[in-house]
């Protein structure tokens, strides 16, 4: 097998050589497959029928293809974030017969617009790119002419297109074809890809390659090169767009940029860009994956060509492994800041190519065998349709016998500001993760100190992530304070910040991590530390100081169906309430006054119940229920909002998820400590001494 670890045996140092070493490959440019690896993946086909699962779905892709009409749409193309049914917020369902009409699978009706118009003219011309890319593969595998020709008029329509629609545009107007340079650069990947398969199959004249080349490729490249600045997910597309182009260009200039830009090349990019335990800036496991697959595609070029990039695959490792050490003990990953993490199975194609590049890491491999399951045959369980391509010209050949295990212990990242506590009651999970780190950029939500809850087989109390960014209920709701569990001060959300480190305990039988967020508030001192029991209930404490009076409002959102016990409820003005920073969104508004222990119950099924404990306090206390927008919009998540007034402010709460009855009888503060009362009699205390977090007990 051709191994990434026989690939980098061959580098040469830095990029200085590339020129002479890509004209040494003679007629056919080398960006994503070798001859070797192509070779590879003809014998898996012949030979295993995993490999032959995971090509099936091209070839039908292909074959079907071959003598299909190729229609390019007219007019401006759109954006992705806008293709959501604004009465729903689901994503819209793509037909290539209906330009005009786009299906919500949710309220099962169209949805008309020339924004969605111009998206389904995007997917349009993406699904036209990939046709190319599936005949060219075919064309490399089975060596079959016609399915290099039908490639070939692909590529040459496009180039045609391109300067018919890009080139005789107005000069003020962007030259791409796609909404944004993002979309111009995943395109562009993928008709390099089918460019390099079909360079030397004799179905191309010297005028067609010039046409691909110079009349598409070099300018689309250019511009995206002139796009290109920042540290952010989207330039690491760019860099890779820019490098597959210069790659099958053989333009050491544009391979130089995208590698050595000292400003956003990919060497800047992962240096500034990957946090040191793992985590890419944004701190968002979407944007995460998003990223690595950026930089995939930069990182199988470059060692397919000798670019010794030996040091930024260090921390690339280390993107790999972070989202291991995050999942809950349903491999859920959190969804702080734009974005939705997902299951961390759902990443397969990721893991695919990380297998690939360390094959020494099994936890990569065991990973990948949880996917697919334990079979004799070893990967014959492999899916046929999604990830056929990574999985047919990378995969690693022979997996692990044992699955990857759910993460046991609580980790702390301490460069993203990310900690998670974990305790295990038998196969179950109790999770909480805070989020105390940098603000994510332009991805970044307002919800330092916002903390996600596991248990019971499921993640019961997730962060939201986002809806599409063109909905109008994304800003109004997902980016705003409100929406996340966290402590609002004046119905207004944070100020952009980065939280303060403040104490972690990792082992014990009490584990805890504490931070501070003056920041986010300004002229208000808030620390919270969240306490997780072996017992498998959580503790929140949140403590604020102000020389101002303000209204502080602690908040929690739960799956399930909501029951305030102990509150006599009624309903609620919006005014009383609030009408901005997302204070406008939640309804079924009730509110009571809170003089003694309040206990909400979220019911989930199958007996299993999430207690949420505001214990007796003192002064004047609201408790406050409604009903929010989840994710999707279109389903409600019950929220609670405990409130109150003045300069400072003191929260203590229990979460308890159980199946069957809680373990707690009691929940009493006193003197700044919470003591917990068992009902099998034992009594546990925690209190913030001196900002230090402490805890004693009998249990």
């Amino acid at each position: 097998m051709l191994c990434a670890q026989r690939l980098l045996r061959k580098v040469v140092v830095g990029t200085f050589l590339l020129g002479l070493m890509v004209g040494a490959y003679g007629s056919r440019p080398v960006v994503f497959l070798t001859k070797g690896q192509l070779g590879e993946a003809r014998k898996r086909i012949r030979q295993y029928d995993w490999a032959k699962r995971s090509y099936e779905p091209i070839k039908t892709s292909a074959t079907r293809w071959l003598n299909e009409r190729l229609d390019f749409p007219e007019g401006p193309t759109g954006w992705y974030h806008d293709y959501f049914c604004p009465e729903h917020g689901v994503r819209l369902r793509y037909d290539e017969k209906k330009p005009h009409e786009h299906y919500c699978p949710a309220g099962k009706h169209y949805v008309r617009g020339e924004k969605f118009d111009a998206y389904w003219r995007a997917v349009t011309l993406g699904r036209l790119v990939d046709a190319a890319r599936d005949m060219a593969t075919v064309y490399a595998i089975e060596s079959d002419r016609r399915f290099a020709e039908a490639a070939g008029k692909t590529l040459v329509s496009f180039a045609e297109y391109y300067d018919k629609y890009v080139r005789g545009r107005k000069p003020r107007l962007p030259a791409r074809l796609m909404w944004q340079t993002l979309d111009e650069a995943t395109y562009i990947i993928r008709a390099v890809a089918a460019y390099e398969l079909i360079y030397d199959s004799g179905v191309l004249s010297e005028a067609d390659r010039r046409e691909i080349e110079e009349k598409w490729l070099r300018p689309t490249g250019e511009f995206i090169k002139k796009q290109t600045r920042v540290i952010h997910n989207i330039h690491c597309w760019q860099n890779s767009a820019v490098l597959c182009i210069g790659l099958v260009l053989r333009d050491k200039s544009l391979v130089d940029f995208a590698i050595e830009n000292p400003r956003s090349g990919f060497r800047r990019q992962i240096a500034e860009g990957v946090l040191d335990d793992g985590l890419w800036y944004e701190c968002s496991f979407g944007y995460h994956f998003y990223t690595l697959s950026a930089l995939e595609n930069t990182i199988i070029p470059a060692l397919n060509n000798g670019i010794d990039i030996s040091r930024e695959l260090a921390k690339v490792k280390k993107m790999f492994i972070a989202p291991i050490l995050c999942a809950d003990g349903q491999f859920e990953l959190p969804s702080p800041n734009d974005g939705r993490g997902g299951v961390l199975t759902w990443h397969r194609s990721a893991y695919e190519v990380a297998y690939f590049l360390f094959p020494g890491e099994k936890r990569f491999g065991r990973l990948l065998r949880k996917v697919y399951g334990s079979s004799s045959e070893g990967m014959q369980q492999r899916p046929p349709l999604a990830w056929g391509r990574d999985t047919l010209f990378y995969g690693v050949e022979k997996l692990p016998e044992k699955s990857l295990a759910p993460e046991r212990a609580s980790v702390n990242l301490p460069n993203s500001g990310l900690a998670i506590l974990r305790s295990w009651l038998a196969d179950d999970c109790t999770y909480a993760a805070m989020d105390y780190g940098p603000p994510g950029g332009g991805h970044g939500h307002p919800d330092k100190l916002n903390v996600i809850f596991s248990g019971l087989g499921q993640m019961f109390s997730p962060d939201l992530g986002s809806a599409g960014y063109g909905l109008k209920v994304h800003r109004a709701w997902y980016r705003q304070s409100l929406s996340h569990n966290a402590v609002v001060v004046d119905r207004s959300s944070q100020k952009p910040c980065t939280g303060k480190f403040v104490d972690f305990r990792g082992t014990g039988d009490v584990k805890w991590v504490s931070a501070t967020a003056d920041q986010a508030y300004p002229g208000v001192r808030w620390q919270r530390t969240v306490f997780l029991s072996d017992e498998g209930y959580v503790v929140i404490a949140d403590s604020l100081r102000s020389e101002k009076e303000h209204l502080f409002d602690w908040v929690y959102h739960g799956l399930g169906e909501m029951d305030l016990a102990g509150n006599k409820m009624r309903p609620m003005s919006r005014e009383d309430f609030g009408t901005r920073a997302g204070y406008d969104v939640p309804k079924e508004l009730r509110v009571g006054n809170s003089g003694k222990e309040v206990i909400g119950t979220w019911k989930l099924d199958d007996g299993r119940r999430v207690f949420v404990r505001i214990p007796r306090a003192e002064g004047r206390n609201e408790v406050i229920s409604a009903t929010a927008p989840g994710n999707p919009s279109l389903v409600e998540m019950p929220m609670v909002v405990w409130r109150k007034r003045g300069k400072a402010a003191d929260f203590w709460v229990v979460i308890e998820p159980v199946k069957g009855k809680s373990r707690i009888s009691r929940a009493v503060v006193s003197d700044g400590k919470l003591t917990i009362e068992h009902t099998d009699g034992a009594r546990n205390s925690y209190s913030v001494q001196g900002g230090k977090p402490r805890f004693s007990g009998n249990s």
